[in-house]
């Protein structure tokens, strides 16, 4: 598994985590989440499926 760091604006982080919270998840799963959903969306415009 890969790593990364990456740099987030304040107000965005807060509304991350405070998601996290809200759904019961650490912030690693909910960039995996949002990280997949993209990019399946962008297979599916592409006409690819995952």
């Amino acid at each position: 598994m890969g790593r990364i760091n990456i740099e987030l604006p304040d107000d965005i982080h807060r509304q991350m985590k405070a998601s996290c919270a809200l759904r019961g998840i650490i912030l690693e799963e909910f960039i995996n989440q949002a990280v997949t959903e993209s990019l399946q969306k962008e297979s599916r415009t592409q006409g690819r499926q995952p």
